[in-house]
């Protein structure tokens, strides 16, 4: 005879975090890749490139 293992038990619920703090440990990245992305579109447009999309009017 084999023994089997009794199922795992399950995890349980995470905490729930107040808005204010996710706001708090969030807010540092926010305010960090905003001029991080202002500089990409800066080097991205001084290198000529022009954007578009799907909507492009460029042929």
């Amino acid at each position: 005879m084999t023994a089997t293992a009794p199922p795992p038990a399950p995890l349980p619920a995470p905490p729930l975090v107040p808005p204010r703090a996710a706001l708090r440990d969030t807010l540092g990245v926010g305010i960090g890749i905003f001029p991080l992305g202002l500089a990409f579109g800066v080097l991205l447009t001084q290198s000529g490139y022009a954007g578009g999309g799907p909507r492009s009017s460029r042929c």
